[in-house]
């Protein structure tokens, strides 16, 4: 990803490059509409080079660009967004604040002669005040609704896959007298036999990537420890056991 937004060789975006890093704080930036001050911030950057980031990403991925306005559409029309599996979070009241959000920006673009907003509407003197300040009564908590909405689903599906997860965990540790005792996020956490071999860390793995169908391959990594903290990859565990 790095390497196609910023169009550098995928040899200078490797682990540690800051390409990778810059990658991965906008990509969070994109998916959950962090503001341009904000990026700009987090990447010690300009809000210009921010601004240009962000067009930057959707012009490589467009799909991602659809998908973030079409949720924020659903959302408008619907007032709730599902994950992948039907779970809803809604949003009482959205529409018509969404509505006369949309109204008062296409407003202010007409003054301007532009497609988009400005960066900061507040400043700009061509702007009618009466105008800036009833688009700042609805801006907040509907740009708010948008990112949440957005994060709802990707975050709420992540969500939905790990409880999958757990119960398919949970069914396998209880066959073999095993406990599934937490989870951190997307990580669970075991307590097995010192017997556990490779053929039944690999069906701990099935437990978790048969969890979701989805058009790109779930991937676990797997440690195993005898201390919290002090895991090592399970090709080391077993070279060393051997």
């Amino acid at each position: 990803m790095a390497s196609r937004v910023f169009k550098r060789p995928i040899e200078e975006c490797g682990d540690g490059s800051k390409y990778r890093k810059m990658m991965k704080v906008g990509l969070l930036a994109v998916m959950y509409g962090t503001s341009m001050h904000t990026l700009s911030n987090q990447l010690e950057i300009t809000v210009e080079e921010a601004q240009q980031f962000i067009g930057d990403f959707f012009r490589t991925y467009p799909q991602v660009h659809s998908f973030i306005k079409d949720t924020h559409e659903f959302v408008k029309e619907n007032e709730y967004v599902e994950t992948l599996y039907g779970r809803k979070r809604r949003f009482p009241g959205h529409r018509q604040k969404a509505k006369v959000y949309d109204s008062l920006a296409k407003q202010i673009c007409e003054i301007l002669g532009v497609d988009k907003l400005p960066l900061n509407v507040w400043r700009n003197k061509d702007i009618p005040r009466d105008l800036k300040r009833k688009f700042y009564d609805v801006k907040g908590d509907v740009e708010s609704a948008r990112r949440q909405s957005v994060n709802a689903v990707i975050q709420g599906t992540a969500a939905d896959i790990m409880k999958r997860a757990m119960l398919n965990l949970q069914q396998y540790c209880l066959a073999r007298g095993w406990s599934l005792c937490g989870t951190v996020h997307d990580e669970a956490l075991m307590l097995v036999d010192d017997s556990v071999t490779e053929c039944d860390v690999k069906e701990i793995e099935a437990c978790m990537t048969s969890a979701a169908s989805l058009a790109v391959p779930l991937v676990v990594d797997t440690e195993i420890m005898q201390r919290w903290g002090e895991g090592v990859k399970k090709g080391e565990w077993f070279a060393l056991a051997a």
